[in-house]
């Protein structure tokens, strides 16, 4: 049920990593901005909502039963040969039920309590 309910989300942000390689290859760096990107992006899915970003990483915010979950959608840079296009999702024991992804799971402490770190390659 939850991977049924992440798939919209993962739906837009493989939209959001094409749209932005092509960027890329036409303006010869990425943008944090995704009003830049010639898609449409919703802002409000049935499990999700998706702000325009004013800079950084673009996010997918859960809602409804997935409130609290945070996506954070990233883009491969030629400068950073150990980035990935993919997805990460941090802070919720939710995260690695909602991966696209069998693994990629670790769990970190950092003083406020044990949090699930999970990336997922496109």
């Amino acid at each position: 049920v939850l991977k049924a309910k992440a798939a919209e989300a993962w739906t837009v942000a493989k939209t959001i990593i094409e749209a932005e390689k092509l960027y890329y290859m036409e303006n010869g760096s990425f943008t944090e901005f995704l009003d830049k990107l010639s898609i449409e992006i919703p802002t409000e899915l049935k499990n999700w909502r998706i702000p325009t970003p004013t800079g950084g990483t673009p996010k997918i915010y859960g809602k409804n039963q997935l409130e609290g979950v945070t996506l954070y959608v990233e883009v491969s840079t030629p400068d950073n040969p150990d980035s990935i296009d993919g997805f990460r999702c941090l802070h919720s024991d939710l995260c690695p039920d909602l991966m696209p992804c069998v693994g990629g799971c670790q769990t970190y402490d950092y003083g406020s309590g044990p949090y699930q770190d999970c990336t997922c390659p496109l």
